[in-house]
């Protein structure tokens, strides 16, 4: 499954493990991620060029806390690397089911609009990613005078940009990748396009170059793993392996000394992520408590009498150390179903000042999400 060479042109002739190391400065001079992200992201970039060869094919997640985290540039240069790219915004159903038949590099910012959507338009494209992983998929379409169906495929790489979340079905195919804020010591260099993408071009090429010239290589390897006992060793679920093993197989032809690197890799964001699904299991579990607990006839319940009536419930986990509520983390915690605190008049004394919950918010959340 080694290769020695790859020619670019006929000029220049470079090694895979010396074109994947490329690729992954390439990411460090631009980009800021965790550290064990920018190997996983470069043979991600590489195995694009490979796609035909997959059954699945992982998501790139990209999510940050806030704006201003460098998702937006990841996707810049992704969308100099990888294969025949599609940086697009404001995508419709009907303008991605068509764009997927030719199995481009997608690449979307600002996919934080489906979280928690229930438009019928996000609800679609929510339900194209939910299968686009994996080879075969299709929407089907009634097209022309004679309203024949037409069966759109939509498998294809696709890298996805938000702030929050994206969907849990969505994330369960992506190889998950959280974005902070760049520190100010770390210096990077200026992304000016007209300057890097003639750098990115013979690197591009290269990659291309690579997945023609060795994709039975590829083929094997991704076979090989697939088929592995080792594979089923790795404390990782079977979706993640779904996810990942493409990136195994081109990681093991182009550069086989860091194969065990990027298991490693595979280890750890698959954690990260289990870690993140747990705070959303937070999130309902408490949904769920408050609405046990609220009291009958009553349309505000006050934040410390709320807050107390959690912390009394039995194998309740608000009270442990590392999940104890405070009004911030219940405020926190409660956001993203767009409920929020707000101040009354106390009934006693006529002053504004009682701080706590309406009713309202709460039962148009029951109704979503229990």
């Amino acid at each position: 499954m080694t290769v020695d060479s790859i020619s670019i042109n006929d000029a220049e002739i470079i090694k895979p493990t010396e074109l994947l190391a490329a690729i992954e400065k390439f990411f460090r001079r631009f980009c800021v991620m965790p550290d064990h992200a920018y190997f996983p992201v470069a043979v991600w970039a590489l195995a694009t060029h490979s796609i035909e060869i997959f059954d699945t094919f992982g998501y790139l997640a990209l999510t940050s806390p806030v704006k201003g985290c460098g998702k937006t540039r990841v996707l810049e240069v992704l969308n100099l690397l990888c294969r025949q790219p599609e940086m697009c915004a404001c995508v419709t159903p009907a303008s991605l089911f068509r764009m997927l038949r030719e199995m481009p590099t997608v690449l979307i910012d600002e996919m934080d609009l489906l979280e928690g959507s229930k438009s019928e338009v996000q609800d679609e494209i929510r339900k194209i990613l939910n299968v686009g992983y994996k080879r075969g998929a299709y929407v089907p379409r009634c097209d022309g005078p004679d309203h024949k169906v037409v069966r759109f495929p939509v498998f294809s790489p696709k890298a996805l940009g938000a702030i929050g979340s994206l969907p849990r079905t969505v994330m369960d195919r992506s190889i998950a990748i959280q974005m902070q804020r760049k520190p100010k010591e770390q210096k990077l260099e200026r992304f000016l396009l007209f300057r890097v993408e003639p750098q990115a071009v013979p690197i591009a090429q290269a990659a291309g170059r690579f997945a023609r010239e060795f994709v039975e290589d590829i083929r094997t390897a991704y076979v090989y793993i697939a088929e592995s006992s080792e594979i089923d060793d790795m404390p990782i679920s079977d979706r993640d392996i779904e996810t990942w093993l493409a990136l195994f197989a081109v990681c093991a032809v182009a550069s086989p000394d860091r194969l065990v690197e990027i298991k490693r890799c595979a280890e750890l964001m698959s954690k990260s992520k289990q870690a993140a699904d747990a705070n959303d299991s937070d999130r309902l579990k408490l949904l769920g408590d408050i609405r046990n607990q609220w009291p009958a006839v009553q349309a505000f319940w006050e934040t410390a009498s709320l807050i107390d009536s959690l912390l009394g419930l039995e194998e309740s986990p608000w009270s442990e150390p590392m999940t104890k509520l405070t009004p911030v983390k219940l405020a926190r915690l409660l956001k993203p179903f767009e409920i929020t605190p707000s101040k009354i008049r106390d009934s006693a004394t006529g002053k504004a000042g009682v701080r706590g919950y309406h009713l309202e918010p709460f039962q148009k959340a029951w109704r979503r999400y229990l």
